[in-house]
């Protein structure tokens, strides 16, 4: 009996589930003080040290999956012959339970049916396939958040025997529950992301009609139906099912894998063009406030109310593309782009939104956009797009919310005036905007934002060509120059938090490379510690303070409450997430610096940085051929980007193939072109 055993530092609490990959208990994790899930495998499911090894493998890539309808991968472990896998513990009833009580309204289908697709799609373009889709294994939680469970773990219980390519190694027979198979996983062919899409079309179906593709068939009559018959029309069974999401259903449970939708993507945009469903959304934007908006406080506070007034969980995440310079003056790029970073910097602190990083959305910068295109590329519902026009000293700034699903304009925002009165407009707008949702607008929210902003339009600006100008530059120069910007904004405003976190950054860019870590890092802790000083609730400090704690008093234990705090201030801050997993790298949590690596990664997608530091758990775990694999993919990409260079050149060290190292080092400083070095 397990209940109230500790396996490792859970606590297993109860059984909540069982099926043929094991059972699973709500335990407690004793370390982190949090409810996990404990799935723990049937005895003899891993014969030997060397499958229980590759297993362990598997699960901790499958732990780089980070979608929000996806259950985490945390961790695998084995205690007395006991062999379990530590998963994300999410609350709420399974589909199957929901299922029971009958079809459900067109608008829900349409609602689950896109998540379910968007986090395929996620997966899909990791590489990883379910293999074994069905009500059980889908979650809905109270909010109305769909979550895929067992994500990946048909494919670790897989033989390896290559002549047996779909046989499980619990059951030793092919992989997928029937009623939900597709007919290539019958004939024992090899699973690919459209057998997901089969997969998804038999749920959809059974949510819209209350009952299988092929009702209570089973055994050899399930087995001729799948591969010979098509199952009634969702519309036939139920008048209510509307004719174009039965069409949309029916070409997934295509039997020819070319006739089912191409991509989870293109099945989620599919399920989501239907009229019907996007009719309650645009009632309930015409309710949204209208106002004049300016600057990154304003819009911040606009966007925080629409999120909170949107239906359900469609637009929890959120793209701030660079604002258009209209200006006709490249010397005032800096501004469109500070405008743009303010932006993301205010709504990254708003919970359950998430945010895409600077790093990502500059690759948009001056180029013709797609909401569509960027949505997909980014995994974002909404994209904020714009433009800024700043001439003698007046300001204009026109934005407009995208839905990137069907290009649907959500709302616009226009501010005109001068920039000397940013702050009394800012705080003006956002307490409207407050009033105006009922105080749905916290004044803790209200507080955080207009925190951040200088109260002299001097300062501001001195931050913005440090931030924008001079430290993006990542030279021993450019951080220098940067240094000095701050310090001016500081001079007009000593109160101005964000110009000493910004001193904090940039001396940190300078340990090492450019400065004696004992000279650059003492003054990045006073700068992080002052900016904590005027303003607790700056995340961007606390993660600055960790990042000296952590890798200058190596100190880790003592960084991370300082990173944690960071993550609850700023939620979407790709960087802290980043520096986070940098820190643990020196421990043996593998597993949690590949989730914060991967959350990393999620939220800075096209970011160089994110991408090379995302090998360093395959490296500190000695996976040296994976480690170069993905390295030499993303030189491929990027050949002049110095990080990837010097990584793989630590690679090549570790396999012995030191001339080879010896080219990578050169090739990285040579890029890196830092003649003080």
């Amino acid at each position: 009996m397990l209940i109230g055993r500790l396996l490792s530092h859970y606590r297993v609490l109860e059984q909540i589930g069982a099926g043929g990959m094991g059972v699973v208990f709500r335990a407690r994790d004793e370390h982190l003080l949090r409810d996990v899930a404990l799935k723990v495998l049937p005895a003899g499911a891993l014969a030997d040290e060397a499958a229980r090894r590759r297993f362990r493998q598997e699960a901790l890539s499958l732990s780089r999956l980070s979608h929000p309808n996806i259950e985490t991968v945390y961790d695998f472990d084995s205690q007395e012959g006991i062999d379990f896998l530590v998963l994300e513990f999410v609350p709420g009833d399974t589909l199957s339970d929901r299922l029971a009580r009958g079809p459900l309204p067109e608008e829900e289908v349409a609602a689950l049916g896109r998540q379910l697709a968007a986090a395929l799609a996620a997966a899909h373009s990791q590489g990883v396939i379910h293999r074994d889709l069905k009500p059980h294994n889908l979650k809905v939680t109270p909010d109305g958040q769909l979550k895929v469970l067992d994500f990946g773990l048909a494919r670790l219980l897989e033989t390896p025997d290559p002549e047996a390519p779909t046989r499980s190694l619990l059951t030793d027979g092919p992989l997928g529950t029937p009623p939900y198979m597709a007919p290539e996983q019958l004939r024992g062919e090899t699973a690919d992301h459209r057998t997901d899409i089969y997969a998804t079309g038999a749920v959809l179906y059974e949510m819209a009609t209350g009952r299988r593709p092929f009702g209570h068939l089973a055994g050899p009559l399930l087995t001729d139906a799948i591969l010979h018959r098509d199952p009634p029309p969702p519309e036939s069974l139920n008048p209510a099912v509307s004719a174009r999401l039965g069409r949309v259903i029916m070409k997934a449970l295509a039997k020819e894998r070319r006739d089912r939708q191409g991509s989870a993507r293109e099945l989620e945009d599919e399920i989501g063009g239907r009229r019907a469903a996007r009719a309650p959304l645009r009632r309930s934007l015409r309710r949204l406030l209208t106002f004049a908006a300016g600057a990154a406080a304003i819009l911040a506070a606009g966007l925080f109310g629409y999120h909170l007034l949107a239906p359900g969980q469609a637009f929890a995440s959120l793209a701030v593309l660079p604002f258009a310079n209209a200006s006709g003056d490249p010397e005032v790029d800096y501004l469109s782009d500070g405008l743009t970073d303010s932006i993301i910097g205010s709504v990254s602190t708003l919970p359950r939104l998430k945010v895409i990083a600077w790093s990502s959305v500059s690759r948009y910068r001056g180029r013709e956009v797609d909401p569509r295109r960027v949505g997909r590329d980014l995994n974002v519902a909404t994209v904020l797009m714009g433009k800024l026009t700043y001439r003698s000293e007046r300001l204009e700034v026109n934005a407009e919310l995208v839905d990137t699903r069907d290009r649907s304009h959500l709302w616009g925002a226009r501010y005109d005036g001068r920039l000397a009165e940013m702050r009394t407009i800012n705080d003006q707008i956002a307490r409207q905007i407050s009033d105006g949702l009922r105080l749905r607008l916290s004044g803790e929210d209200e507080r955080r934002i207009a925190g951040r902003s200088a109260r002299s339009p001097e300062a501001y600006e001195h931050y913005l060509r440090g931030r924008h100008i001079f430290l993006t530059q990542y030279t021993g120069e450019g951080m220098r120059r940067a240094i000095d910007e701050f310090q001016k904004a500081i001079d007009v405003d000593p109160a101005y938090a964000l110009a000493y976190a910004g001193i904090a950054d940039a001396y940190y860019g300078l340990s090492n490379l450019y400065l004696p870590a004992t000279e650059a890092m003492p003054r990045a802790r006073a700068a992080a510690l002052k900016a904590i000083e005027l303003d607790d609730d700056l995340g961007e400090a606390h993660a600055s303070l960790g990042v000296v704690k952590a890798l200058y008093d190596w100190d880790v234990a003592g960084s991370e409450p300082e990173f944690r705090r960071a993550i609850a201030l700023s939620p979407s801050s790709a960087t802290t997430y980043l520096m986070y997993g940098v820190a643990l790298s020196a421990t043996d949590r593998v597993a949690e610096v590949q989730s914060l690596l991967a959350k990393a990664l999620e939220l800075d997608p096209l970011s160089s940085f994110v991408r090379t530091y995302v090998t360093m758990p395959m490296y500190v775990t000695r996976q040296y051929d994976q480690a170069a694999e993905q390295l030499r993919r993303q030189i491929t990409v990027e050949p002049d980007f110095y990080l990837p260079h010097a990584f793989l050149g630590l690679v090549y060290e570790q396999q012995g193939h030191l001339k080879e190292a010896v080219e990578e080092f050169r090739t990285a400083t040579r890029l890196d072109d830092n003649p003080e070095a």
